[in-house]
């Protein structure tokens, strides 16, 4: 069992490790640039972003990671004297709540919101106003959220 645990920790902090650097580079690269653009080559760009980001591999590595800690979480939470418990819970919630959570209940709602938008419609520049501030700033919660959880798992790690 200790085997099985280790492995899914060690994917567990690669998995939240690649979504907290993906959501870093966005916050840092992609929407200041965007943020730089008029508002109908912003919401093209992001609506575009939306769509390819829809894809099997960065599906599997938010599927796979949800799983994995979900499954640390419970492993956790049994387990709860095991000395590795807190941090795979820490990890576990972090990840869940911040990254996933924030995720699922603001901006991929938002994004949803986005995709209706006309870019070149009369109300583009205040939608876009609207959406650019508001996504980063939760875009920030899921990082912090991911990369936390990504430090926890590692820690674990040492411990199992």
């Amino acid at each position: 069992m200790t085997g099985l645990i280790f492995t899914a920790t060690a994917l567990a902090m690669l998995g939240t490790g690649l979504f907290a650097g993906f959501l870093f580079a966005f916050s840092n690269v992609v929407m200041p640039s965007l943020a730089r653009q008029d508002a109908p080559a912003a919401i093209r760009t992001m609506q575009t972003i939306n769509v390819v980001v829809e894809n099997v591999l960065f599906g599997f590595l938010l599927a796979g990671t949800t799983l994995l800690a979900i499954a640390l979480g419970g492993f956790a939470i049994v387990n709860f004297t095991a000395p590795a418990a807190p941090l795979l819970l820490a990890g576990s919630a972090a990840y869940l709540l911040l990254g996933i959570g924030a995720t699922a209940i603001v901006n991929v709602p938002m994004n949803r919101r986005l995709a209706r938008v006309d870019p070149i419609g009369h109300q583009a520049a205040e939608a876009w106003d609207g959406f650019v501030g508001r996504w980063v700033v939760w875009n920030h919660v899921r990082t912090v959220g991911s990369a936390l959880a990504s430090l926890a798992f590692g820690l674990a790690l040492v411990q199992l």
